[in-house]
């Protein structure tokens, strides 16, 4: 008797690690932010260089802005720089924003094109999980108590929760 809980206890704990092991594994997506002008030949060949690396990266999402004949575009590569700590007043494009790494030129494949792909590899994935009920969830913005009550809450109602539970109570 002793024997066959225990072999399910092993069964059990292996299928959870397998599961886990599986999220931990999962691709991160990346956004790339880049500010682009119509007329700009550098633009050109980043957007060129930057299709490569979307065949590449498939996890890499990529947001263009043009920013000579869109005023909003233009406003919002502001913000940006701001936020980067750049001075705004000259706008220049290429600009290229991954994460909190800003690129701003673009001269060949060889050196701004591994400089942007370094800045993706190196990119913090994102801590924000979606759940239900809450909907975006960014644990770092919150307290640990806080955290402890919402992870208890939402494992309260797992019914597979309650299983393991029973199991080990029966042990």
């Amino acid at each position: 008797m002793f024997c066959r809980r225990f072999s399910a206890a092993i069964l059990l704990s292996v299928l959870f690690a397998s599961l886990l092991a599986g999220l931990a594994f999962a691709q991160e997506r990346v956004t790339l932010h880049f500010f682009y002008g119509s007329t700009c030949p550098h633009c050109q060949k980043a957007e060129i260089f930057l299709e490569k690396l979307k065949a590449k990266y498939p996890s890499l999402e990529i947001k263009s802005y043009e920013v000579f004949e869109n005023a909003e575009n233009a406003r919002r590569l502001e913000k940006f720089l701001k936020e980067a700590g750049q001075d705004a007043a000259e706008l220049r494009v290429p600009a290229i924003f991954v994460g909190q790494k800003l690129i701003i030129g673009y001269q060949d494949d060889e050196i701004t094109g591994r400089e942007i792909e370094q800045a993706i590899v190196d990119s913090p994935s994102p801590k924000t999980f979606k759940l239900p009920l809450i909907g975006e969830f960014d644990p770092r913005q919150i307290s640990l108590p806080v955290l402890a009550v919402v992870i208890g809450l939402m494992d309260g109602f797992n019914p597979c929760a309650m299983w393991v539970l029973l199991l080990l109570i029966s042990l």
